[in-house]
């Protein structure tokens, strides 16, 4: 079965007749705007002929064919109506690649001609399995990369999927296809996170982004700019550690996202200017780490704390910390006893209780920054000894992984609920009885001081 998706402009006409005269082996899918017809494409795919009306005044047909073209491979498009409209709209804007791919019919329909024009594209596609673009595989031969990354990339030199199972996924971007916000966009509204690689491709990709990213850090100076490059860096060094592991490529972004986050700091001492300037928008790992970083690095230089390295200890255990969880929204959540952890997979709870431990492993890795690994195998310690993965209270917590845990804290709380003033008095309501307690007492008077 061929199938065809068509935006209507709810002319019963021309739907009544398109219905009657299609031939049989064409389905039709018929939405009402261009949004639900990149939904489409994306979650009930593939479609092999996209139907465009010239006439619709509600859409552009030129946008729609561009659209289409950046989602999936080889789609042919039918475009009807008035043949003046669709050679100045359409045919005087295709480039090569695209010409040989567009076909008109004249309205009123001519019954013959859609016939030819239908029959010519079934017998394409005929040629081609029906379910080219889904394929099946093992997941174990992808890796996933986090939608926020493709922000990084004018394009994509290998190709994209999306996930339906385990065993099928769906090619969503070609290689080489131009990355636009359009396109981004309409995977947030499908709530995609990641896009899936060849592990091969993936290695490459993000080989390339890392260098990229070390050149953009340096190159731009404005707050708000460096605030979204340090977190997109974030990103990019989250899915190298998960995937493929460490490299000097991946700790020279490190050491350099820590230099420019504590100048980033130094720049702007008062925190709520720096937080009127952060790009928050995902509330996903990679924000809550440096939100973690302003937070204890704002505590730090508030109770003059000036020990070697500190501030780097710091931002590293923020890097780092979440890191090795593969759903996202499991670093919202700071308690094995919160009731939310049920929500999630067996398995996730079980990758959630051990994460402290596996992350504390990994900063033992960066051998530049000791005590890291502490600070993060404590990090879900609580003042009342309720915390894990030990159950440590009060003293027997370090002042460094008390200042880490309560700006995670601060963290994950506002990530959930947006970076608001309202929010952000509310934290230190809600939080205050949990952390007075020594030695999170002064340093939660400090951080609550900065926000007000």
């Amino acid at each position: 079965m061929i199938r065809a998706l068509y935006i209507t402009d709810e002319d019963i006409n021309k739907d009544n007749y398109l219905r009657s005269n299609l031939p049989k082996d064409v389905e039709l899918v018929k939405v009402n705007s261009k949004e639900e017809a990149i939904d489409q494409v994306l979650s009930k795919g593939p479609f092999q002929i996209g139907l465009i009306d010239v006439e619709n005044k509600n859409i552009s047909a030129m946008d729609l064919m561009t659209t289409y073209s950046e989602l999936v491979d080889d789609m042919d498009f039918v475009f009807f109506g008035n043949s003046s409209l669709y050679a100045g709209n359409i045919e005087s804007q295709l480039d090569d690649e695209l010409m040989h791919l567009a076909h008109h019919l004249e309205y009123p329909f001519n019954e013959e001609a859609l016939e030819n024009i239908f029959m010519d594209i079934i017998l394409k596609y005929k040629r081609i399995e029906e379910n080219a673009a889904v394929i099946e595989i093992d997941e174990s031969e992808f890796a996933p990369l986090k939608l926020r990354s493709l922000y990084l990339f004018k394009s994509i030199p290998a190709d994209a999927y999306i996930k339906f199972t385990s065993h099928k996924f769906m090619k969503v971007i070609k290689k080489n296809a131009v990355i636009t916000e359009a396109l981004i966009q309409s995977f947030v509204k499908r709530k995609v996170k990641f896009v899936y690689l060849y592990k091969s491709d993936q290695l490459q990709i993000l080989e390339d982004a890392i260098t990229e990213m070390y050149i953009t850090l340096d190159k731009h100076k404005d707050t708000k700019v460096l605030l979204e490059n340090l977190i997109r860096s974030v990103g990019i060094i989250h899915s190298y550690l998960r995937w493929i592991g460490t490299g000097d490529a991946v700790l020279s972004l490190v050491d350099k996202v820590i230099e420019k986050c504590e100048l980033v700091i130094e720049k702007e001492p008062d925190l709520l200017t720096l937080l009127s300037k952060f790009p928050f928008t995902a509330g996903d790992v990679a924000e809550k780490s440096l939100l973690t970083s302003l937070f204890g690095c704002s505590i730090l230089e508030s109770i003059n704390y000036k020990a070697s390295g500190t501030r780097s200890k710091i931002i590293l255990s923020a890097i780092l910390c979440d890191s090795t969880l593969e759903n996202d929204d499991l670093c919202k959540i700071n308690s094995v006893k919160d009731p939310n952890l049920r929500m999630f997979s067996e398995e996730e709870q079980e990758e959630f209780k051990i994460h402290p431990v596996r992350e504390g492993e990994l900063a033992s890795l960066f051998t530049k920054y000791p005590e890291v690994d502490f600070i993060l195998h404590q990090h879900h310690e609580q003042p009342d000894g309720t915390g894990f993965p030990v159950g440590l209270r009060g003293k027997k917590i370090t002042l460094i992984s008390a200042i880490f845990i309560l700006s995670n804290d601060f963290a994950s709380y506002i990530i959930q609920r947006g970076l608001k003033r309202s929010v952000l008095r509310k934290a230190a309501e809600v939080l205050e009885e949990k952390y007075a307690y020594v030695p999170f007492k002064e340093p939660f008077k400090m951080l609550t001081k900065k926000l007000a």
